[in-house]
């Protein structure tokens, strides 16, 4: 098994979100996951929504969604 971590997803949501539409959705699961991912997942997910252009819509059961502004 592979294991996820930060660059890994930080590099999935660069490359991925710019090919959005503006009001776009992304989404994705193991957010908040403690263990093995080293928060990985939740550490890229938090630094990626820094950016203005980004709108959260949800952070709930393990999960995020985001939506391009």
């Amino acid at each position: 098994m592979r294991v996820i971590f930060f660059d890994d997803v930080k590099r999935d949501l660069e490359a991925f979100f710019p090919k959005l539409r503006k009001g776009g959705y992304c989404a994705g699961d193991d957010y908040d996951r403690r263990g093995i991912w080293d928060h990985g997942v939740t550490r890229a997910v938090d630094e990626f929504r820094l950016d203005p252009s980004i709108e959260t819509i949800r952070l709930k059961n393990h999960q995020f969604l985001i939506r391009k502004r």
